[in-house]
């Protein structure tokens, strides 16, 4: 069997992607089922690119023709799944990042109003009343 073009260069981006899911796991950024997803992502993407004949056992339970067909409709499906997954992630560091706001504003008040003579923030000052001073007339 001897590789053509787009399968090494293939190859190499799986590898490359297979290190920094490596690296990600170990720096904790993903946790293990994620690591496992992408890992098996990966290694499917290597053997379809190592045996791209491989692709043709699959086309007639798919009722497709050509390879490029199905690899463009599976990639489009996978794109969606990946989109969803990610829209999930983004509202839930929206709520986070809410809470965190709203958690930090109620401090912030709590020491301005509550206790303005213990501010003990660095280098930070008691913010003064908004209110304008009334002059003596």
């Amino acid at each position: 069997m001897q590789l053509k073009g787009i399968q090494i260069l293939g190859i190499v981006l799986v590898a490359i992607a297979l290190v920094q899911t490596y690296i990600f796991y170990k720096k904790k950024r993903y946790n293990l089922w994620d690591f496992l997803l992408w890992v098996g992502i990966w290694i499917s993407a290597a053997i379809t690119f190592i045996y791209p004949g491989i692709a043709n056992l699959v086309l007639p339970a798919l009722t497709l023709q050509t390879s490029i067909f199905a690899t463009l409709i599976l990639s489009t499906i996978v794109s969606y799944m990946l989109l969803f997954i990610i829209y999930g992630s983004l509202k839930d560091l929206k709520r986070k990042i809410g809470e965190i706001a709203q958690s930090q504003a109620i401090l912030r008040y709590d020491i301005e109003n509550i206790h303005p003579k213990q501010i003990n923030i660095e280098n930070s000052k008691p913010i003064e009343n908004s209110k304008p001073k009334e002059e003596n007339q």
